[in-house]
């Protein structure tokens, strides 16, 4: 790939996970899911050491976005490995600040995502994610 065609898909890429960071911060779901792919190869590897194919992870974000009364992730790195012109190791650094329905607030300071990216009928779409997180800080509810 020419560093030209790169710095496009780069910019491609960022979009996506921006669109699904606006969406996650908006709590919607649904949104957010639009670029992964629902195949019955899809992993998505979890920072618990869970795992789970495409239906298993819409089930699980779903069911913890219920619990959710906001949720804030802040970008503060990516980085792009190109491993086929059409498919990117994209990894994404950030953290965030959760508040649960009940009031109790949790941040976690580091909070990376490696997702691979593969350019599907001129579309960059998610086939695979594996997420990691720093231990996370409970706080009381605001006052």
């Amino acid at each position: 790939m020419t560093l030209q065609k790169k710095e496009i898909a780069k910019k491609e890429i960022s979009d996506v996970a921006k669109d699904v960071l606006k969406s996650i911060n908006r709590l919607n779901i649904e949104s957010a899911l639009k670029p992964y792919l629902n195949t019955p190869d899809f992993l998505m590897i979890n920072p618990d050491g869970s795992y789970a194919d495409y239906n298993g992870f819409k089930s699980t974000n779903t069911e913890a976005f219920m619990q959710l009364q906001s949720m804030k992730q802040t970008t503060l790195k990516e980085e792009f490995r190109f491993l086929t012109k059409t498919q990117v190791l994209y990894t994404w650094f950030g953290k965030n600040e959760i508040e649960l329905k009940t009031g109790e607030r949790i941040k976690n300071e580091s909070h990376i995502g490696s997702m691979i990216f593969n350019k599907i009928n001129n579309e960059w779409k998610i086939v695979y994610a594996h997420e990691s997180k720093s231990p996370p800080i409970q706080e009381g509810p605001k006052k």
